[in-house]
């Protein structure tokens, strides 16, 4: 069984560290290779993407997850498409 973790930044596992941006181990798609690792016949696979949006996910589609053939997909996406410069309500 082969499962595909799909996204951006979160999937790929990128945290602030000390100030910095890292890839950190403790990810969503690498916990869940260690929850089935007693399970030979589970491949996870994390293609998660830094700073990716709806748009470059559907982008990549075909070859990041159509060509591995998965069985199962875990989307994560949503953060990259908000709009952060918010204008002040006036009264």
């Amino acid at each position: 069984m082969k499962i595909v973790c799909f996204g951006d930044s979160l999937t790929r596992g990128i945290s602030y560290v000390k100030g910095r941006l890292r890839i950190i181990k403790d990810n969503y798609p690498n916990s869940l290779a260690k929850l089935t690792e007693s399970l030979p016949f589970v491949e996870v696979l994390n293609k998660g993407v830094f700073n990716d949006n709806s748009d470059l996910l559907v982008s990549r589609i075909d070859k990041d997850v159509m060509s591995e053939n998965p069985d199962i997909v875990l989307i994560e996406v949503g953060g990259n498409d908000c709009n952060f410069s918010r204008q002040k309500s006036r009264r």
